[in-house]
């Protein structure tokens, strides 16, 4: 073998072992970030930390890879898979229809389109109505419905957002709409005690509630107790839109703002321009949340030894060994 034979050989296997040993650094780093993914989860369904404040220390974590390990041209891939909602704004929008054609087979909920919203049973949480028992029906009275019936202390992100969202339109529009938000558990206090947190985050005319059958909700609606959120979309008392989630709302939904946007007979266009001049999108639901100190600035301001304004390597592996305690 000659001599030039032998260095190449040399720089190959060096390749190699440069590969290698930079996949096992990749995959003990994303090891690292699934475990602090997870353990922020837990934070928030706890509500200890809001979803903001969660990507905010992740970031703070991972400074130098702050979208969890995904590659720009990865990123770049990920975003062309993106579907095209028809509607290019703040807040996307799709047919509701889309969401249940997605399904992998269908999941009935409650009553479907064409049929009648029946009367119910349920005690007040908050406002007026707190304490009270109440038929979120008839207090809806002939305005356009949103009622979404949601699995135990569920809902505080998706619930807020919503009624945010519906204020803008109602005020856009000048049009009246009404929703109502029942929970469906068998421990009333754990769903009070959750309430207390987000009585000052939902709209007013947000009805809140929770149901008086139990976990299985209202007898004569036939709700699926398996999932998290059934919304039902109704217009003179009748079904529009039945939209089921086995996994519980955070954000935007674009197929819930296409039954919107079905349900008061308007363009996406239309709808997406209200809610954009409005300025409603998928942070706003969080707005309340910001009148404390972010929590980004806080972890930098707190780990920052070298005092450069952001975190190195070292500087997050002990913000992670702190924060995971």
């Amino acid at each position: 073998m000659s001599v030039a034979q032998e260095r190449g050989n040399d720089k190959a296997a060096s390749r190699e072992v440069n590969r290698r040993e930079a996949a096992r650094g990749n995959s003990d780093r994303s090891d690292a970030q699934l475990a602090f993914r997870m353990k922020l989860g837990e934070l928030v369904r706890a509500g200890q930390v809001t979803r903001e404040e969660a990507g905010q220390l992740f970031q703070a974590a991972f400074p130098d890879n702050a979208r969890g390990g995904a590659s720009a041209p990865a990123r770049s891939k990920q975003r062309a898979k993106r579907p095209d909602y028809g509607y290019s704004g703040k807040n996307k929008i799709a047919d509701p229809a889309e969401h249940i054609k997605s399904q992998a087979k269908p999941v009935y909920s409650g009553p479907q389109p064409g049929e009648k919203l029946l009367s119910f049973k349920a005690v007040g949480l908050r406002g007026e109505l707190e304490g009270k028992e109440f038929d979120p029906i008839a207090h809806a009275g002939d305005k356009p419905h949103i009622l979404l019936f949601t699995k135990g202390a569920t809902g505080g992100r998706i619930v807020p957002l919503l009624g945010h969202q519906l204020g803008a339109i109602m005020k856009a529009s000048g049009r009246d709409m009404h929703m109502s938000v029942v929970h469906l558990s068998d421990d009333p206090t754990e769903v009070t005690k959750y309430m207390g947190k987000l009585k000052g985050r939902i709209a007013d005319f947000v009805d809140v509630g929770f149901s008086k059958d139990g976990g299985d909700g209202p007898g004569n609606y036939g709700l699926d107790r398996n999932l998290t959120h059934t919304f039902i979309l109704a217009k003179d008392g009748m079904v529009v839109h039945n939209l089921t989630y086995p996994q519980q709302v955070f954000y935007n939904v674009p197929h819930i703002l296409g039954a919107i946007s079905s349900l008061m007979g308007v363009e996406h266009e239309t709808l997406g321009k209200w809610l954009d001049n409005g300025a409603v999108g998928r942070g706003d639901a969080r707005a309340q949340t910001r009148q404390r100190a972010p929590a980004r600035e806080q972890i930098v301001k707190r780990f920052d030894k070298d005092g450069d304004g952001k975190l190195s390597q070292e500087e997050g592996q002990a913000a992670r060994r702190a924060l995971g305690q």
